[in-house]
């Protein structure tokens, strides 16, 4: 009819709401009905009427319970017809309860004899699944058939190794076409999705060689990006910017050193945090070239991004290659933690899950908009039965098939706590010495605070760690918001106090409350991938001064000492060792290899802060005690004097196990600090790293500006 328009949706499963725009006047005798799969029609009773700005409201009746899984047109006398929009169904009280699948087979399950696919698309009126043989250019559409708890199922006898498909959905009568958000594999640029046998290609993982931890404040992280490590000119490395150039053995930088994997093997960290491995959308897979961006806007959880494989239209490249790469550095007792992103996704929807189940999946406002705590356009709703089983059974897949050992999470704080402590308890099941931690800082998203997973409520999720930003600030004085702040380590007496709290891993009431149950809950840090890098810190604070390079770069050596020393899990950023700079760029995410390349220039000219860096990491590891995390335990294990020009002696006594006695001493100030010890103790680190054991014993104290030392008497 001209000038008519009408929609209508589903407010309850009996419940119909029509908003109605006309030229022309309802009559009293209008009748309503549905019509069923084209083919069964159900009367509708009129049940209330309004009308506002000169549309009419109705809310209409159904004598029987709308089942999900069918093709519904709603039809007005007089006025037309149209789809019934069944999305709002979602959110009725009992969605849930009907349409969880709590089943192990979603996606793609190869067999040699047989291929099933299965797919969660509660409110699609029918599924199709469109496929094609590698060698054929014709695809196929087969009808998927309605199965338990809102999923579609197939099931495709013979062999269906690397066949490449497609989901065809039909949501509220609008069909599209989607990649499944469960494919194990995909072609480049999420182009569809492929049938791999993840066992079709097993290579030893060398479990075995990695030492056995039983506690996070036994490790050592050193964060990189797969790109960065390897793009470099400066080496000889073949395969750069990809998953193989990672474990090429024997690569030198032009000044003959080690580069990549044997760079990483030698300077002694136990994991090797990688940032985003899931794929993602801003890079194009075939011309990686084109456009740089760290991986923090994913597009898959189960495929890993193409960009690093050899070929990425070859399903199995980047499956298998990331495979070698855990089990090459497994090898050499190295662990890998992978940085995962399940707090937002890129272009909410037009990703594969909103088109499959539309707004299911991300966090409203009550005004209907997305909420926008991540910054990022949407928040994933992690608290959603189906969203949580998302995310564990992905993660869950990268430790059975890639044996990853630990993950850190973008932005967690978003995440609800539940799905945090459930991910951690199953991951634990496979790997009892997997890590789970992550960025705690409390964002606005719907859910309520008590239940998001910032460090806030740390006490709730014991098993989980936090980066630690008030080490972050008191130590180097904060990032981003203001550089020219000085924390500790920039030689800011004041923070001294300050300081000591974050000594003690925040998990003590010193100063300031604690915040976490044990010292196994603080990743230390003053530098990570995102904002400034500690060297670009240093180089605005000092700015007026205009600091010589050798005294900056004797801060970063001492800072990284202090770090590698306090109680808690050392994290260093790639390039950090060696004070590498971004040029003040605090945002490099997209920036390029010019600012986010590890410098093996820099790394040739700088060889001497490398032996020491590995030497403060040899230092950590020798000394059991020094990764103790039990706060009880760290209270009665030293004790602070404070010396003049803000210095500190950090005394543990008798109480490390190889010496009578064990002093940490740090002289942040510009000033040489003097000092006389009550006996005499050996140097055991200094500025230049750990000293051979000597029989020189010193009891007056010459402590050189901007250094960290530690001082011992050996046992008899």
């Amino acid at each position: 009819m001209k000038d008519t328009f009408f929609k209508a949706k589903l407010i309850a499963w009996q419940k119909i709401r029509v908003a109605l725009f006309s030229s022309s006047a309802k009559d009293d005798d209008t009748k309503f009905w549905l019509v069923k799969d084209f083919y069964e029609t159900i009367p509708l009773k009129l049940e209330k009427t309004s009308s506002l700005s000169g549309v009419s409201y109705f809310v209409l009746s159904s004598p029987k319970v709308l089942e999900l899984g069918h093709f519904y047109e709603i039809h007005i006398s007089n006025f037309g017809k149209d789809v019934l929009d069944v999305s709002e169904a979602i959110y009725f009280d009992d969605f849930d309860a009907l349409f969880t699948y709590t089943g192990d087979d979603l996606g793609a399950r190869y067999s040699k004899e047989k291929t099933t696919f299965r797919l969660w698309a509660p409110l699609s009126s029918a599924c199709f699944l469109k496929c094609r043989k590698k060698e054929e250019d014709s695809p196929s559409y087969i009808l998927m058939k309605r199965d338990v708890n809102g999923t579609y199922f197939l099931s495709l006898e013979g062999d269906q190794e690397e066949l490449i498909y497609t989901y065809i959905v039909v949501n509220n009568g609008v069909i599209v076409e989607s990649i499944d958000p469960y494919a194990f594999s995909s072609l480049a640029n999420e182009s569809a999705s492929v049938v791999v046998n993840m066992e079709k290609y097993v290579p030893n993982f060398h479990e075995d060689k990695l030492p056995k931890f039983h506690s996070y404040s036994e490790a050592s992280i050193y964060e990189a990006h797969v790109r960065d490590l390897t793009i470099s000119k400066m080496t000889d490395i073949e395969n750069k910017g990809k998953f193989l150039g990672l474990i090429e053995e024997n690569r030198k930088t032009l000044g003959g050193n080690p580069a990549g994997f044997d760079y990483l093997k030698s300077l002694g960290f136990s994991h090797l945090q990688l940032q985003p491995l899931q794929d993602y959308k801003t890079v194009d897979e075939l011309n990686p070239d084109k456009l740089y961006n760290w991986g923090y806007d994913p597009r898959q959880y189960f495929a890993l991004e193409g960009s690093f494989a050899s070929d990425p239209n070859d399903a199995y490249k980047r499956v298998n290659e990331f495979k070698d790469v855990v089990a090459k550095f497994h090898s050499v007792g190295i662990r890998i933690n992978v940085d995962v992103v399940y707090n937002h996704l890129y272009e909410g929807d037009s990703t594969s899950l909103d088109k499959i189940v539309p707004d299911y999946f991300f966090r409203h406002l009550d005004n209907g908009k997305l909420s926008n705590g991540s910054g990022c356009g949407n928040d994933f709703a992690s608290e959603r039965p189906m969203a949580r089983k998302l995310v564990i059974d992905s993660i869950l897949f990268l430790i059975k098939y890639y044996h990853i050992d630990g993950l850190r999470f973008d932005l967690m704080g978003l995440l609800d706590i539940e799905t945090m402590n459930l991910l951690t308890k199953e991951a634990k099941k496979l790997k009892e010495d997997f890590m789970v931690y992550g960025e705690g800082w409390n964002m606005l998203t719907p859910i309520e605070e008590k239940d998001r997973a910032h460090h806030g409520n740390a006490s709730k999720m014991p098993e989980i760690a936090f980066f630690n930003d008030a080490f972050r600030n008191i130590v180097g004085g904060g990032i981003g918001y203001d550089l020219r702040k000085r924390g500790y380590a920039l030689g800011e007496e004041s923070y001294r106090e300050g300081f000591k709290y974050t000594y003690l891993a925040s998990c003590l009431n010193y100063c300031y409350p604690a915040r976490f149950i044990d010292a196994n809950q603080s990743l230390n840090y003053v530098e990570c991938h995102d904002n400034e890098t500690f060297y670009d810190k240093l180089s605005a604070s000092f700015l007026e001064e205009d600091e010589d390079v050798n005294h900056l770069l004797s801060r970063v050596k001492m800072t990284n000492a202090i770090i590698a020393l306090a109680f808690g899990v050392p994290f260093f950023h790639m390039g950090q060792e060696i004070g590498q700079s971004k040029r003040g760029n605090g945002n490099t995410y997209n920036a390029g290899d010019k600012y986010n390349r590890l410098d093996y220039k820099l790394l040739d000219e700088r060889q001497e802060m490398v032996r020491h860096f590995k030497d403060i990491l040899t230092l950590r590891k020798r000394l059991k005690e020094l990764q103790t995390f039990d706060p009880k335990i760290i209270e009665n294990l030293v004790t602070f004097k404070d010396l003049e020009h803000g210095g500190l002696i950090i005394d543990y006594g008798s109480h490390i196990s190889q010496f009578e006695a064990f002093k940490v001493i740090i002289n942040p100030a510009d000033e040489t600090i003097y000092y006389e010890l009550d006996d005499y103790h050996q140097v055991y680190l200094s500025s230049n790293g750990l000293v051979p054991k000597s029989d020189i014993h010193i009891k007056h104290l010459i402590l050189p500006p901007r250094s960290t030392f530690v001082l011992v008497k050996c046992l008899e």
